[in-house]
């Protein structure tokens, strides 16, 4: 493939989302964001981890946002787990039969001139079933925290259209 059949591929693949290697992050129209590394004061190992990620695949779902490198965004979100904890939910004859595990969060908007746009902490909860073995109950617990985490990042991206003049810029 040569000439203009190879440069109209590329122009196919790059109007496609891709891009290449080194050109820098594909430009889009939502406004540039940064997320911060997770805070992560939750005491639930590798919470925050979760939570980052599941905060970066929303806000790449978004039409009006793009992730971007810290110094090319207009708007930087910060967010620090405060908390994870985990309860009995439920119980029969024979014993416990599930939990509750609930999160809450701190998260923060602003501009890179660090004005910020918004504040505000969102809480979550999800259930999950004691299993036959402890394996099998963390296998559960370990579900249910990849749902409240994208539960949280959730709750948090919807907030942001709701900063007064930051959703139409």
């Amino acid at each position: 493939m040569r000439g203009p059949a190879a440069a109209a591929l590329l122009v196919l693949v790059m109007g496609c989302g891709y891009r290449v290697a080194g050109l820098g992050p594909a430009p889009g129209p939502g406004r540039p964001l940064w997320i911060a590394p997770v805070d992560d004061r939750a005491g639930e190992p590798l919470f925050g981890a979760v939570l980052a990620r599941a905060l970066s695949r929303g806000a790449v779902d978004r039409a009006d946002l793009r992730l971007a490198p810290r110094d090319d965004a207009t708007l930087r979100l910060s967010v620090r787990a405060d908390r994870v904890t985990e309860s009995a939910a439920a119980f029969s004859a024979a014993g416990l039969q599930e939990y509750r595990v609930t999160a809450e969060a701190t998260a923060t908007l602003s501009r890179v001139d660090d004005t910020v746009l918004w504040r505000g902490t969102v809480r979550a909860h999800r259930e999950f079933e004691a299993g036959d073995t402890v394996e099998a109950t963390e296998r559960a617990k370990a579900a249910a925290l990849e749902l409240l985490a994208r539960d949280l990042a959730g709750e948090v991206l919807r907030r942001l259209p709701l900063v007064p003049g930051e959703a139409a810029r």
